[in-house]
C-alpha cells in the first residue's frame, strides 16, 4: 500500500458527492426496541474484530451485494474528550474475489455537523499518519464525503475502494484503523472516534 502522500482515488471521477444517496446507504440498518448488542464492552475494550458479526449486532442485514469480513466497534479517540462515542465499522468484500471493499461506518456521539474520516497506518491508541484518506486531505482527493452526524450526534456513511487502493489482504494482516475527526475541512481538530480495521 502506498502512503497517503501519493494516493489518489482509481478514478477520481468516481467520488461521491455528498448527497441523500449516502444518509440512505443505511436504511436498511434497524435497531429493533429490546435488541442489545452482545459483546459491546469487550470489543470496545480490546478493539479485537469481531468473530462473528451477526452475534454483537443481530440487527445488521447482511448486504445483498457481498459478503461481511469485518465488524468492529468504534470507541472514543486519543482527543475524543468526553464524548460517549459507540457504534460500528463494517467490511464488506464485494465482487469476484474481493475485487472491491466496502467500508459502512455508523457512529454515535458525535457534535452535529460534518466529520472527515481516514484511515490511518496503525491501530487505535498508536500517533501514526494517514494512510488513505477517504475525505480529501490538503492537495489529495478523497473517495467519500465527510460523515454528516445529525442533530442527535448519530452519522452514517459508506465508502467503496477498489483492491488496488485497500485489498482484503491488507485489511486482514496490516495494523490500519479508521478514524473520526472533530470536523471537517482545513482544520478538522482531533481524532474523536478510532476502529481497528
Amino acid at each position: 500500500m502506498r502512503r497517503a502522500g501519493r494516493r489518489t482515488p482509481a478514478n477520481p471521477a468516481c467520488t461521491p458527492a455528498p448527497s441523500l444517496a449516502l444518509g440512505l446507504a443505511f436504511a436498511f440498518v434497524l435497531i429493533p426496541a429490546g435488541c442489545e448488542r452482545v459483546s459491546r464492552g469487550e470489543v470496545a475494550e480490546t478493539g479485537e474484530p469481531l468473530e462473528d458479526a451477526g452475534a454483537a449486532w443481530p440487527a445488521l442485514e447482511a448486504p445483498a451485494d457481498g459478503e461481511v469480513v469485518q465488524l468492529t466497534d468504534f470507541r472514543p479517540g486519543l482527543r475524543g474528550g468526553a464524548l460517549p462515542i459507540e457504534g460500528w465499522l463494517r467490511v464488506v468484500a464485494v465482487g469476484e474475489g474481493a475485487e472491491r471493499l466496502r467500508l459502512e461506518a455508523r457512529v454515535e456521539g458525535l457534535e452535529p455537523g460534518p466529520h472527515d474520516w481516514h484511515i490511518h497506518a496503525g491501530p487505535c491508541g498508536e500517533h501514526v499518519g494517514v494512510e488513505l484518506p477517504l475525505t480529501p486531505l490538503a492537495d489529495l482527493p478523497g473517495w467519500a464525503a465527510p460523515l454528516e452526524a445529525d442533530a442527535d450526534g448519530v452519522a452514517e456513511g459508506s465508502v467503496e475502494l477498489a483492491a488496488s487502493d485497500l485489498s482484503l489482504v491488507e485489511v486482514r494482516e496490516r495494523p490500519l484503523s479508521v478514524r473520526v475527526y472533530r470536523g471537517a475541512g482545513a482544520d478538522p481538530g482531533p481524532v474523536v472516534a478510532c476502529a481497528e480495521l
